[in-house]
């Protein structure tokens, strides 16, 4: 059952939902009082008794201590059935899909489907989708050491959503993923980003060569190429590039411009090992190894092989003298 929240012709179900919305936990003599006052609803209380059993029964509605209040799971039915009405078909390949964090769940990280297309109506969903995968990678088990890098023109997690950002790189540490940061840009905000991943012990690096026309993360499973709108991609860069001093920072206005751009954005899932391998060591080859130090901890085997540059030997050297040395260096 859906709610049709219409004052004039809808159900006395649907007023009832109405009013729980508002004023949880109701008896019955009070959600009848409720339809009298608000809707003017001659209806009597038998009548309303029978309805909200038939709610209850219909797992609209929870009973308990003798009130009502909707019932959590009906509500996230709810949730689901409008998000998949939401979806859109852009293109005969069916790759303008708007994706959801329900998508995900059925598709499996490790399945075996080489390239897709995602796409997000807004920066919101992508963040919501891209941190539910997160999770979930870092909760599987690889044969190799798991590791995520992130290569961005500016980072906007820590400057719009801290919290969830600590909590993405706790959940990283605590199930042994190594994280390190690519930031393109080089403005203030850029290098106080930095100093955010900085006190994490997150590897990160401004002013990057690496990415060009889009985003990258390159996880073991997975490679994610993200193409902002240009309104999106405009405003990052107005934000990034006026602000002067951090005292001018305006994080909730900051928030509500990202969050509130209706825009696609498109992200490519390519799960190719060769193409994750070429991207991985492309990209770890932009740090030094002071900067690939975390926690004091020393380079994993299977990334040093990723640099052709020098053998392995030679490398393991280098990191012994590292762990010798106390202070870390960043650029």
């Amino acid at each position: 059952m859906l709610p049709v929240f219409d004052n004039e012709s809808t159900s006395t179900k649907d007023k009832i939902i109405s009013i729980l919305v508002t004023q949880p936990n109701l008896n019955t003599k009070k959600i009848n009082s409720a339809l009298k006052k608000q809707y003017a609803l001659n209806v009597t209380y038998q009548a309303v008794h029978k309805t909200l059993k038939l709610m209850v029964e219909q797992e609209i509605l929870e009973h308990k201590n003798k009130a009502y209040e909707l019932n959590p799971q009906w509500i996230n039915n709810l949730r689901l059935f409008v998000e998949k009405i939401e979806k859109t078909d852009l293109s005969e390949q069916n790759q303008g899909k708007y994706t959801t964090k329900q998508d995900l769940k059925n598709n499996d990280i490790h399945k075996d489907q080489t390239t897709r297309t995602l796409v997000f109506p807004t920066l919101e969903k992508f963040s919501e989708y891209m941190s539910e995968m997160e999770y979930l990678f870092a909760k599987k088990d690889f044969k190799e050491q798991k590791i995520f890098i992130r290569a961005i023109k500016h980072s906007w997690w820590p400057l719009i959503d801290p919290k969830s950002e600590f909590n993405r790189i706790k959940d990283f540490k605590k199930n042994n993923v190594q994280f390190h940061v690519l930031i393109q840009g080089n403005h203030l905000l850029d290098k106080w980003t930095q100093k955010f991943f900085y006190t994490h012990n997150v590897s990160c690096k401004v002013n990057s060569k690496f990415i060009s026309t889009c985003e990258v993360g390159i996880y073991n499973h997975a490679v994610y190429q993200i193409f902002y709108g240009p309104v999106l991609s405009s405003l990052l860069d107005k934000i990034y590039s006026e602000i002067r001093d951090v005292r001018d920072i305006n994080f909730w206005d900051i928030f509500q411009d990202l969050w509130n751009i209706k825009e696609d954005i498109k992200v490519i899932e390519n799960k190719d090992k060769f193409i994750i391998k070429s991207f991985k060591e492309r990209a770890l080859s932009e740090f030094s190894l002071e900067e690939l130090k975390r926690d004091g901890e020393e380079i994993i085997l299977d990334e040093l092989e990723l640099f052709s540059v020098e053998s392995k030997n030679d490398m393991l050297k280098r990191i012994d003298k590292l762990n010798r040395t106390s202070k870390v260096l960043y650029v």
